[in-house]
């Protein structure tokens, strides 16, 4: 990737964040990389063509297992938190871009997406580093605490993050309080699997 595509793709994201996906133009892109449409158009062709690419990119650096490789020697329970925390932050700091990841299968029904392979193969990674640590656990049970952590951290955060605030123990607004969440909620999860605090 050049400079100058880096410095649009930044621009873009930086766009949709202050504008939302369907309000993001080429020239609003534009006005925030310092460019003129034309040049825009010049390495992305189009608007749908940049929106594919940026989506691509971001969808990777979300799901990227390389970057969780120091977990590898953690506890299952603190390599859970680990990532989750960081999936949680990152869907926060991005809310329309990861918004943007599941529209179709929101607005649509529509789950023939990129983020679902995404998602899943990140999830399957998971649940065979739990068999990798725990190969006596019950799977069945062990793909169902990794769906359900999911569900009730990233997956909560990117659409529901104050749907609950009144009956939570937790004032989720406050990255500690959220992340002591976020850590209960894999404590419980595990504790039913009886793998908790192992390795």
């Amino acid at each position: 990737m050049t400079e100058a595509e880096e410095k649009i793709i930044n621009a873009t994201v930086e766009c949709i964040e202050k504008y939302g996906m369907s309000n993001t133009t080429i020239r609003k892109i534009g006005e925030i990389a310092g460019m003129n449409s034309a040049s825009i158009n010049y390495y992305f062709r189009s608007k749908e063509a940049l929106m594919e690419k940026v989506l691509s990119i971001t969808l990777s650096n979300a799901f990227r297992w390389e970057d969780f490789a120091y977990t590898e020697s953690m506890t299952f329970e603190e390599q859970l938190a680990e990532v989750f925390i960081f999936l949680v932050n990152g869907a926060l700091k991005y809310p329309k871009i990861t918004q943007a990841h599941f529209y179709e299968m929101i607005q649509n029904n529509d789950f023939d997406i990129p983020a679902r392979d995404s998602l899943n193969t990140f999830l399957e990674k998971l649940i065979q580093e739990g068999f990798r640590r725990h190969p006596l656990v019950h799977p069945q049970k062990l793909r169902i605490a990794v769906m359900g952590i999911n569900t009730a951290t990233m997956m909560y955060f990117a659409y529901f993050s104050r749907l609950m605030d009144l009956v939570s123990p937790f004032d989720l607004s406050i990255e500690i309080e959220r992340n002591k969440y976020i850590k209960s909620i894999i404590h419980t999860f595990l504790k039913e699997l009886s793998i908790v605090d192992r390795t």
